[in-house]
């Protein structure tokens, strides 16, 4: 005969995984949605030329969703980015590489960053924000700059500005983004915990 505290126990570990599960679909969802309305708005900023933009707000709503829900989001950062290159009239290929390329700068912004010193996401020290300017502001865009205009270059798309005047509008708009739209998101985040911890 089983325990009741025995199948209590297991009872609780079958519904770990479906939770897990359940949540990853949430955060997924969100960060898809937020990279996609980000992207939009970015295409909207002036003298942007096709998908190189001077201010782009998704590269700073991917780092932090990246940073506060780990690199398992960056499904929802690559179909957002695709999706909105996909209606910008450049190749589908095209697309598809410069979405890997916007994923790939915040991944490896996120990657340098937690591996600072204790490092905290509430760039409550000047480290952290420190940390967040050349890490996630500089080193990641460069990677995302680099792969896509390298991408564009490639299939042939035509920047209207040169090769290194993409890279560098590329690079500074995603900093831009990044030293925009990081902060913000990542104070909310961390004032819904204190509120939630107050409660």
């Amino acid at each position: 005969m089983v325990s009741p505290a025995r199948l209590t126990t297991e009872n609780e570990l079958n519904h770990i995984p479906r939770q897990g599960l359940s949540r990853l679909i949430v955060e997924l969802v969100c960060t898809f949605a937020a990279c996609l309305l980000a992207g939009k708005i970015g295409l909207t900023v002036p003298f942007t030329h096709g998908t190189v933009s001077p201010v782009w707000p998704a590269a700073g709503v991917a780092l932090a969703a990246m940073l506060l829900f780990g690199y398992r989001i960056w499904p929802a950062v690559t179909l957002a980015a695709f999706t909105v290159n996909y209606f910008t009239g450049i190749p589908h290929i095209a697309a598809l590489g410069t979405a890997l390329g916007s994923t790939a700068g915040p991944l490896f912004g996120a990657w340098l960053m937690r591996r600072l010193p204790s490092f905290r996401p509430s760039l409550l020290r000047l480290r952290d924000v420190l940390g967040l300017c050349i890490c996630g502001a500089l080193c990641g865009p460069a990677v995302s700059a680099t792969i896509g205009t390298a991408v564009l270059n490639l299939d042939k798309v035509n920047t209207q500005s040169g090769l290194a005047a993409a890279w560098l509008t590329w690079w500074w708009g995603d900093g831009t983004g990044v030293l925009i739209v990081t902060p913000f998101l990542l104070t909310v985040a961390g004032l819904m915990r204190i509120r939630d911890k107050r409660g």
